[in-house]
């Protein structure tokens, strides 16, 4: 039997090349801790070697580096990981909007950084859409390239939490993705730039064992973009 999530992502896989959401990911210096939040420095103790401080120690701590976004020279760099909202954490209509808007902006973190543990923590097994966006990725890494721009944010979005047959509750999305470039240590890649785009999407999600968890996209038919 076909597994499911692997079907239902064929659908969308013009997506997965140059047209909306291309959600490409690059390569950048940013690690993370297993909680997924931002890491910080290790505390080093420090003992005075005088009599009256002999017991003491103070801990030190290296100061927080500067997010930065990419250029056409170097690519981003200090991007601190995003943090789940409370409310993506409950299965209600609210929950599923701000889980969905938290998850893209996960996947823009993922673009800029090249680490991609947080996004798939927050999909199912076997997503072949997010599977497309971790082997992105690594073609990055390994080619030493990195995008400018390219984000994608949510604006209209729309649920009646409506399950279908294979579990997943849809939401119907208005995506728009900033014009993004492609760039290596010889410049600019033409091949991979992208014009500013809109979309609108369908997105699939599921509840399982107390959380929501991304399943993947379909293209809308007859869409018209707000301005």
């Amino acid at each position: 039997m076909t597994n499911p999530r692997r079907s239902f992502n064929r659908s969308w896989g013009v997506l997965c090349a140059a047209g909306a959401l291309s959600l490409s990911l690059a390569l950048a210096g940013c690690s993370s801790d297993a909680n997924g939040e931002s890491p910080t420095s290790a505390a080093s103790q420090v003992t005075s070697g005088s009599a009256s401080a002999s017991n003491s120690a103070a801990a030190s701590s290296s100061p927080v580096a500067k997010p930065q976004e990419a250029t056409p020279t170097s690519p981003a760099k200090n991007i601190p990981e995003p943090v789940m909202p409370a409310a993506a954490k409950k299965n209600t209509a609210e929950g599923l909007e701000a889980f969905t808007r938290y998850w893209f902006d996960v996947a823009n973190y993922s673009q800029k950084t090249s680490d991609t543990k947080q996004m798939m923590d927050l999909c199912v097994e076997d997503s072949e859409f997010c599977e497309a966006r971790k082997k992105l990725a690594d073609q990055f890494r390994e080619r030493d390239a990195w995008p400018v721009g390219g984000e994608a944010t949510i604006g209209k979005f729309y649920t009646q939490m409506k399950v279908n047959r294979s579990g997943y509750t849809n939401a119907i999305l208005e995506i728009r993705e900033s014009g993004r470039k492609i760039y290596d240590s010889d410049g600019l890649i033409s091949s991979g730039t992208l014009k500013p785009s809109k979309a609108g999407l369908h997105s699939y999600s599921v509840w399982e064992n107390g959380k929501w968890k991304f399943v993947g996209l379909a293209k809308v038919e007859s869409f018209e973009p707000s301005s």
